[in-house]
């Protein structure tokens, strides 16, 4: 079932990221798994929440991958 997230949110940004990239290079430069993401980005899971030096890692490995940096972005469009 699609769970419905707010803009401008970290689980929204979170799950747009999470669909471009490849599992494998998520697992490599994170050591965690994308369904462990998938549980970060999901707005009604309390138990799970993205930390700061994962998303850094996301951006760097979005950015490798031509998709920019959009957790910056999200930062610097809320600020």
């Amino acid at each position: 079932m699609t769970k419905l997230r707010e803009p401008l949110t970290v689980e929204h940004v979170l799950s747009q990221v999470i669909s471009k990239l490849e599992e494998d290079e998520v697992k490599n430069i994170t050591n965690k798994s994308i369904s462990h993401f998938r549980k970060c980005s999901d707005p009604d899971d309390k138990d799970h929440k993205l930390h700061l030096s994962d998303a850094i890692k996301l951006d760097i490995l979005s950015l490798r991958s031509q998709n920019g940096s959009p957790f910056l972005d999200n930062i610097e469009l809320i600020i």
